[in-house]
């Protein structure tokens, strides 16, 4: 669970307006916008190794954990999370590129501060899965004290004709499954664990309030597409790498990212609803605020690369409204298409700012001149 880990407010200072601006991408980024991502050899299906003891010991703990309350889990998840975010490594190094390439004008007093926030939500969200997947459903449905956005869910259910729900790793996804499954029929893929043992506890855990979990490889588009045809309403997580092959390269924030096609075409052919749907992680252990936002209608464009470009400026917005409870050590950027250079490197984020700095003031003279 590396990648997921822990809410205090924070205040980013700096210019925001410039967000998605792609003057400020390097200049062989705005020439790859639109390619596709360069095919990748096939790799063999890996068949991950049983740890029956590893697994027995992690659902020992889980048990133990479940029997906190969420305030106090979050607590020590903020503990944990203060401390993950001193070490030096590659997931600290990622996270603070990504922010970099966010948030290009604050400080780097206030980026570190941003890394210690997310880390520190970082720690809480793996603090509450005991609570999410071994409570009664009843009692974790009632962690969510609100709903924002509720009617546009009531019009989509009752339009009848499909809807996709697309959610950032923002907050608490796995109360949004949960949450989903509870108030619709909601159907989710769901990714082989590198803990066998585990997988079916997991998969159990998030159907218990309704929401059905179904293996990748067996969802495919045709049976998405299928049940959206049916009225059905299919989940993804849309803020992820799409794979050699399988993306288009466009802007999220300051630098392209390989970006998947299939919810820009769900929606194109099937003419769903789609809707943004997160749930916001409350101080002090208080519960959940859910969110839910209209997408932009481009996104179901027929142009694929306009529908990609539109769906990442709205998760743009979306995390630009709470940075903090992003999950920002994922390596979004690590796919590369042809011609651009390799985003993590050692000491990326101190590199990105050199980079962005001389961008920056080349585009200012550039305005200067022409003004004169």
């Amino acid at each position: 669970y590396r990648h997921h880990f822990f809410p205090i407010a924070l205040q980013i200072g700096g210019d925001m307006a410039d967000i998605g601006d792609e003057r400020l991408l390097p200049a062989e980024s705005r020439a790859a916008i639109g390619t596709i991502t360069p095919p990748h050899p096939p790799k063999r299906d890996r068949a991950y190794r049983p740890r029956p003891l590893t697994s027995r010991f992690l659902l020992i703990l889980l048990r133990i954990v479940a029997k906190f309350s969420l305030r106090t889990a979050h607590r020590i998840g903020t503990g944990a999370g203060l401390l993950y975010s001193l070490v030096p490594g590659r997931l600290r190094n990622a996270g603070l590129t990504n922010m970099r390439i966010a948030f290009p004008a604050i400080s780097d007093r206030e980026l570190k501060r941003l890394a210690r926030k997310s880390a520190m939500h970082e720690g809480r969200m793996l603090l509450e899965l005991p609570a999410l997947w071994l409570w009664p459903g009843e009692r974790v449905i009632e962690l969510v004290r609100e709903v924002e956005g509720r009617e546009l869910l009531d019009d989509a259910l009752v339009r009848g004709k499909g809807l996709v729900v697309a959610t950032p790793h923002i907050g608490s996804w796995e109360m949004m499954l949960l949450w989903m499954g509870h108030t619709a029929s909601l159907t989710a893929p769901f990714r082989k664990m590198r803990l066998p043992e585990l997988e079916e506890f997991v998969r159990s855990a998030r159907q218990r309030t309704g929401t059905r979990m179904v293996l990748g490889q067996q969802y495919a588009a045709r049976s998405m597409l299928r049940t959206l045809h049916e009225g059905g309403i299919v989940g993804m997580a849309p803020d992820q790498d799409a794979g050699f092959g399988t993306g288009v390269a466009v802007p999220l924030f300051h630098e392209v990212a390989n970006t998947g096609v299939l919810i820009p075409r769900l929606v194109a052919k099937s003419g769903a609803t789609m809707l943004w749907v997160f749930a916001e992680r409350l101080e002090r252990g208080a519960g959940y605020r859910m969110h839910i936002k209209a997408a932009d209608p481009e996104i179901g464009s027929a142009d694929v690369v306009r529908g990609a470009s539109a769906m990442n400026r709205d998760i743009e917005a979306i995390v630009s409204g709470m940075p903090e409870q992003y999950l920002w050590s994922y390596r979004r950027y690590r796919r590369r298409p042809a011609g651009c250079k390799k985003v993590y490197t050692k000491g990326s984020w101190r590199i990105r700012d050199s980079a962005l700095a001389a961008e920056r003031a080349r585009t200012e003279t550039d305005a200067d001149l022409n003004a004169t």
